[in-house]
């Protein structure tokens, strides 16, 4: 490993020429001032100065111990460590961060990022998130299987698409076996935007199908009408 003795105060240049990064820069939701969404979170990425004495290796490397990462939102007090961070060593060297689902109040958030090493260098950048009233429903996308496919019989992972994250715990959701006329018995497990229903085993030659209505996404608006697919299984 290579030690990044001049990446400190400020840096993360990878050789003779390049640009040193300083500070702290958030790239994401937006590389803007400002950022409008409806949704309940938000995801927050961007990069970071580079602390004396973190190495390199071939492609990723290790941040100097005692690097730490914060963000915080003024706007409801939430605040939490950086945890995905990664020091970057293929062609330039930098180091990038990423904050998943930073919770959000109606209104303005002002977002803060800071970076502090253990020689006492920092740096710090704000974003505000302006968070609307969601009043649009989900719509549902499409369906894996597919309507109308033919697919083989056996272990089957199912799930729905929708157009914006919803909640896995809303709704109702029913596989029928229309061949045999039985409800094959579902859970959905997890959300985004697409909701996850698990593993079935389906037998040859069945014809299927699947219905789903009252998903609501994240901020409580439930889908209008049902969603209905229509597959078989092979012979």
């Amino acid at each position: 490993m290579a030690a990044l003795a001049g990446c400190g105060g400020g840096g993360g240049g990878g050789g003779d020429g390049e640009p040193v990064w300083s500070g702290v820069t958030i790239e994401a939701p937006a590389d803007a001032a400002a950022f409008t969404t409806d949704q309940p979170t938000v995801d927050v990425a961007g990069r970071a100065f580079v602390p004396t004495g973190s190495q390199c290796n071939a492609v990723v490397g290790t941040i100097t111990a005692g690097y730490r990462m914060r963000w915080s939102n003024a706007a409801n007090g939430a605040a939490g460590p950086v945890e995905r961070m990664q020091l970057n060593c293929l062609l330039a060297v930098s180091l990038t961060w990423e904050v998943t689902e930073v919770p959000l109040a109606l209104g303005d958030n002002r977002l803060i990022v800071t970076a502090v090493a253990a020689d006492g260098e920092d740096g710090q950048d704000t974003i505000t998130v302006r968070r609307t009233a969601d009043t649009t429903p989900p719509v549902a996308t499409g369906s894996t299987p597919a309507d109308g496919a033919v697919i083989p019989g056996g272990l089957t992972a199912l799930s729905v698409d929708f157009s914006e994250p919803v909640d896995a715990s809303s709704g109702s959701v029913m596989l029928r076996d229309e061949t045999a006329d039985t409800v094959l018995p579902l859970a959905p497990r997890r959300a985004g935007s697409a909701l996850d229903l698990g593993l079935v085993t389906l037998p040859d030659g069945h014809a299927f199908l699947l219905r789903v209505s009252g998903v609501q996404d994240r901020g409580g608006n439930p889908m209008t009408g049902e969603f209905a697919s229509r597959f078989s299984t092979a012979p």
